[in-house]
């Protein structure tokens, strides 16, 4: 294994959201085709649309590569319990 991708597919709206993201360092290499391969599923399985927390992707070749686009800022909340 090098890595793990989880992602959720509405089927009513066809909107693909990527939830986990992680490459072992030394695959890092394989990043923007295993991201390939995770569109290209997603799009097998009905959806049209894909989005991706800007901080699994911080290289910006690999985000103008695969035609990514800034949709939103990624926003995280805490509270300490």
């Amino acid at each position: 294994m090098i890595g793990v991708m989880g992602i959720t597919i509405r089927e009513d709206t066809k909107y693909s959201e990527v939830l986990s993201f992680g490459i072992l360092q030394e695959f890092k290499i394989h990043k923007g085709k295993m991201i390939c391969v995770l569109m290209n599923e997603a799009r097998s399985r009905g959806a049209d649309t894909i989005t991706f927390h800007a901080s699994d992707i911080p290289e910006k070749d690999i985000q103008n590569e695969l035609g990514l686009s800034e949709f939103t800022k990624d926003i995280m909340l805490v509270k300490e319990i």
